[in-house]
């Protein structure tokens, strides 16, 4: 979590005069001080949209009345950041004020973006689908036809689709063209060759093509994808077709095993094996570039046996992580979070590569790195994880010599999603240091542990010194903790303007 910064200073120190005056007595309970606080700043222009996207990332449902009554505040921008957040956080409950920002907000990119959120869910009927392929918008309708295309209703849609295909906007268009590819109309073939062939199509377009192959799931657009994997296309639009080729293609081991062996590229070679390892039937190109004595040969290994050979996967990865490469540090990372969410592996074979990760940091360096954020995920990696020697290596690391390092591993409990955080976050609320304090009381609060009840107070009482994002969550962690966040959520969305 950043520290307070100058702007954000100037920004909230206005705000503290009010939240003071609103706690009053050190006895009496701060959740008028901390509803005061999220008013101001969701009603802000200035504040409101990284202020929507803080709550948000607590993923507390009991936010939906404050989310759908930003949906509909006077503001657009606010509308529209709110409309985006109440579609991720409430997935399906979210149908009927989607739908509602679609037939009467006057602002097109909020309508927009409720349809891209509507798209996206399952359980929204058809018929509202349908009922938007009349929208005179024409992103709305190609979303519309899409939506139905994935739920197996595309003739409904084949139409509207046609239609878009002759749309002034190339990327409309294109999209048009592989949702029909899709339902098998192989005349869509030619145009979307010669529009991938040519040098002057936006990356953007090409980058939009791909994503939609692979959301769409469009395996006729295939050779489409491997047209643009030659290395006079630029990296990230390569790795989006290698991606596309993996998700619909039966040549995806063969053709992206080729280019990693064939690559030079440290960076690209990992990103590739990342998406070669999530392929269908990866084993064999794995195995082949496994047979290579060298860091991306190590992870192949790592790959092949992550799931039925822990102890030598564990070994592996220790010495994936000696390489000191950050993606590769970033690729193994990326693999324990998915592992540890999905339970998908016998985890515990990434603890001795994530302590020996920690224990090779300098404690002296007092200055932030950017390979710090790696060592704020490997804590939260640990913590998530369990295992007694693993937390206790942080528990000692937190109660060292304060740096750096130290300041890292504390960032990684705001990471965590196990309780377990808050039994090495406690001992910091006595520490000198007030960033400590500040990640541990946070910490604390998303758990709703009352002990950081005081310090989440004192946050509040001197916004200035913080950053936004920061009393944010202090105010709305308050408000759980004293019981209240559903009155209150329901209480600010009738003092949204």
């Amino acid at each position: 979590m950043l520290r307070a910064t100058a702007a954000a200073s100037w920004l909230l120190a206005g705000l503290g005069i009010l939240a003071t005056a609103a706690i009053g007595k050190p006895g009496d309970t701060p959740t008028p001080a901390a509803e005061a606080y999220l008013s101001n700043v969701l009603n802000d222009p200035d504040s409101s949209a990284w202020a929507i996207a803080t709550l948000k990332s607590t993923d507390d449902k009991r936010l939906l009345p404050l989310l759908k009554a930003l949906a509909r505040c006077g503001d657009e921008h606010r509308r529209r950041v709110a409309t985006a957040a109440l579609g991720e956080l409430a997935g399906d409950e979210a149908v009927e004020a989607l739908l509602e920002r679609i037939h009467k907000d006057t602002a097109r990119q909020v309508r927009r973006e409720a349809a891209v959120r509507l798209a996206q869910l399952r359980q929204i009927p058809p018929s509202h689908l349908v009922e938007m392929l009349q929208d005179p918008d024409e992103t709305i309708r190609c979303l519309a036809a899409r939506g139905l295309l994935r739920r197996g209703h595309g003739q409904a849609a084949a139409e509207t689709l046609r239609q878009l295909t002759g749309s002034k906007d190339l990327a409309t268009a294109c999209m048009g063209r592989v949702s029909l590819l899709g339902m098998g109309r192989r005349e869509q073939l030619a145009p979307l060759r010669k529009l991938v062939q040519n040098d002057q199509t936006p990356p953007g377009v090409l980058m939009l093509l791909m994503e939609q192959i692979v959301e769409d799931k469009t395996s006729a657009a295939a050779e489409l994808a491997e047209a643009l994997t030659g290395p006079d296309k630029p990296v990230p639009l390569r790795l989006a077709a290698y991606r596309a080729i993996s998700t619909v293609s039966d040549r995806a081991p063969v053709v992206m095993g080729n280019a990693i062996r064939n690559s030079r590229h440290m960076v690209f070679r990992v990103r590739l094996l990342n998406i070669l390892a999530s392929s269908r039937n990866a084993g064999v190109a794995l195995r082949a570039v496994s047979e290579r004595n060298e860091t991306v040969g190590l992870l192949a290994r790592f790959e092949l046996m992550r799931a039925d050979r822990p102890k030598e996967a564990a070994d592996l990865a220790c010495r994936v992580i000696a390489a000191g490469h950050p993606v590769v540090v970033g690729y193994l990372l990326d693999r324990a979070r998915q592992d540890i969410d999905d339970r998908r592996a016998e985890c515990g074979l990434y603890v001795p590569a994530l302590r020996a990760y920690l224990d090779s940091f300098d404690s002296r360096v007092q200055t932030m790195q950017p390979e710090h954020v790696y060592v704020a995920r490997a804590a939260a990696l640990l913590i998530d994880l369990g295992e007694p020697q693993g937390l206790a290596d942080l528990k000692k690391i937190l109660a060292g010599r304060h740096c750096a390092f130290v300041r890292a591993v504390a960032a990684g409990l705001l990471q965590a999603k196990s309780r377990a955080a808050c039994e090495l976050a406690r001992p910091l609320l006595k520490s000198p240091y007030s960033e400590l304090v500040t990640d541990a009381a946070l910490t604390l609060g998303r758990f709703g542990a009352t002990d950081s009840a005081e310090h989440l107070r004192a946050m509040l009482e001197n916004p200035g010194r913080y950053a936004g994002p920061e009393v944010v969550l202090a105010s709305w962690y308050l408000l759980s903790i004293f019981g209240q966040p559903q009155a209150a959520a329901e209480r600010l969305a009738r003092q949204v303007r």
